[in-house]
């Protein structure tokens, strides 16, 4: 039958079923797209100025100005950690669908993706969204091999403008909740501590001493301190973090301690204790983070404010 034709027709027939086969298989890769997203929501976390977390009547904004990050809620607005907003950006960029769950509305109630359920995620850079995704609830995947014991997490996503649900590793809904104290710098110190010359503690009456650093060496006001805890004590001081807010309790008008470091090439950092109720013992302030009060409670008052008698070398008994 081929003899009929001439190689020149032979080869136009070639390249017509050759196109015919290329738009085939162009349709059957954009009807894929639509039904199934590998990654959810990429973006370039460096392009990010502004993040909003809504779930019902509860919103947190995160944005940045001046180069630093900040959160807010309602009319209060606070620094915030830049590690925490960093989290947040990449695991929302980063979100890899494992299954398709839904590609009809008929279920977002159900898998908690409808507007009234869901935590809507908004990333903007300079006025432009660049991601919009609603986190909904989540469940767990029994394990499918005998090896592991665990099973894995997964939440149900789509992304603002489509209709279809996905299924991703991971509680989701922890990380993205709107709950600013997530967000919020945590920090009360935060430096290193071989820049410290010189700590001063004020206490009630005359309890108030001077830990100073003389040639390599720490002395309590004119006594040589003990190497060993002093050692401790400064490592520990370097990052010192609160972990329960305060901002509304109730708290005296005068500080009871005071601790002032003094460093050689940068500001000094000031913690302040404020009596407080049975709940918090103390209110905690510093002069690093001075938009935020701290719970003094679960040691960290303690850990902060020593007493003299902690840094002298204690004497041995003689019989």
């Amino acid at each position: 039958m081929f003899r009929k034709f001439k190689p020149s027709q032979l080869l136009i027939v070639f390249a017509i079923l050759l196109l015919l086969f290329a738009v085939t298989q162009w349709m059957q890769s954009r009807k894929g797209e639509k039904t199934f997203r590998s990654e959810i929501a990429p973006f370039d976390t460096a392009k990010v100025t502004e993040i909003m977390l809504q779930e019902g009547k509860k919103e947190v904004r995160i944005f940045k100005t001046n180069n630093l990050w900040k959160v807010s809620s309602g009319n209060a607005v606070w620094n915030a950690d830049p590690n925490a907003v960093r989290n947040l950006m990449e695991e929302v960029s980063l979100l890899k669908a494992e299954q398709v769950a839904a590609t009809s509305d008929a279920l977002w109630k159900e898998l908690g993706v409808d507007d009234s359920a869901g935590i809507h995620v908004t990333i903007k850079g300079n006025r432009k969204t660049l991601a919009a995704i609603v986190a909904g609830r989540f469940s767990y995947r029994p394990p499918l091999s005998p090896y592991d014991r665990q099973g894995t997490a997964i939440t149900y996503v789509r992304r603002a403008d489509e209709k279809n649900v996905y299924a991703v590793d991971g509680f989701l809904r922890f990380s993205m909740a709107p709950d600013p104290g997530s967000f919020r710098n945590k920090s009360l110190i935060s430096g290193e501590n071989a820049s410290w010359i010189r700590l001063r503690f004020t206490y009630p009456g005359d309890s108030s001493f001077v830990l100073e650093k003389k040639d390599k060496a720490w002395y309590v006001d004119q006594t040589p301190a003990d190497s060993a805890k002093t050692t401790e004590y400064l490592g520990n001081m370097e990052r010192v973090m609160g972990y329960e807010f305060a901002d509304s309790a109730r708290k005296a008008q005068f500080p009871a301690f005071t601790l002032l470091v003094e460093q050689s090439g940068g500001n000094p950092i000031e913690i302040k204790a404020f009596p407080s109720d049975s709940t918090h013992h103390y209110v905690l302030s510093s002069s690093m983070n001075p938009e935020s009060w701290f719970s003094g409670k679960n040691g960290l008052t303690e850990r902060i404010f020593k007493g003299k008698n902690y840094f002298l070398k204690q004497q041995k008994e003689t019989k």
